[in-house]
């Protein structure tokens, strides 16, 4: 089963590490594995300025459009076809994501994030790697023409 953490990061945040996400993820994980209350406590502090609060509510009624999403409790859960689902928690500071089978729910809840705000980072600890949901475009300036 895939786990990911999805975070929505502060606009001038995400501008300034939009091509250093693995120093964004080096945070998270060491967030996750600090057993020091006292350092711990300061990561969960650096984790709260730098993120934005999830939109909960709004996110959770976009997905309960789809007819494939059901509430369960806290809990979305979206079934794709017969071999794949995602079982979502809205929290506050992040949301929590768990998937199996083939990718097609969890690309369902990506594409929709990414219409919401462009500034989700998805943390995979498992796999040990995170991603920006809606990748950063290279602007084009007048100098690149020349």
């Amino acid at each position: 089963m895939r786990h990911y953490d999805i975070y929505l990061l502060e606009d001038d945040v995400a501008r300034e590490y939009r091509v250093k996400e693995q120093l964004l993820f080096r945070l998270f994980c060491e967030a996750v594995k600090e057993t020091d209350p006292d350092r711990s406590q300061i990561l969960q502090k650096q984790i709260a300025y730098i993120t934005h609060p999830i939109p909960a509510e709004h996110i959770g009624r976009i997905l309960r459009q789809n007819p494939r999403v059901q509430k369960r409790g806290d809990e979305l859960f979206i079934q794709h076809r017969d071999d794949g689902f995602v079982r979502l928690r809205l929290g506050h500071d992040r949301i929590i994501m768990y998937a199996s089978g083939n990718k097609g729910a969890e690309t369902f809840v990506f594409e929709t994030l990414r219409r919401i705000h462009p500034h989700f980072l998805a943390v995979d600890y498992q796999d040990l790697r995170s991603a920006w949901l809606r990748p950063f475009r290279k602007l084009l300036l007048y100098d690149d023409l020349a």
